[in-house]
């Protein structure tokens, strides 16, 4: 059981150590390329972000790396009225 718990400590700790590493290129030029309406944001914004970013930075990283065109919403308001904005 001892050698579960550290198993998992050990590999928590790298994922946090990654996201550290990862948190300030995320936060500074990946949001942006994820979402263009985060350009411009304020510092109050990105000082939020940047435990999810830490936390889920595999995720951000795929997504701002991909360099395509932020994905439309797609909701059931949209669809009914014919997908238009």
């Amino acid at each position: 059981m001892m050698l579960l718990a550290t198993i998992i400590a050990w590999t928590m700790t790298g994922w946090l150590l990654v996201g550290l590493v990862c948190m300030p290129w995320i936060i500074l030029r990946g949001l942006d390329r994820i979402d263009p309406a985060v350009s411009g944001s304020s510092r109050g914004f990105r000082l939020i972000m940047i435990p999810s970013a830490i936390a889920f930075w595999p995720l951000l990283l795929k997504r701002a790396l991909q360099r395509q065109s932020p994905s439309e919403e797609r909701t059931a308001h949209k669809q009914a009225a014919g997908g238009r904005s």
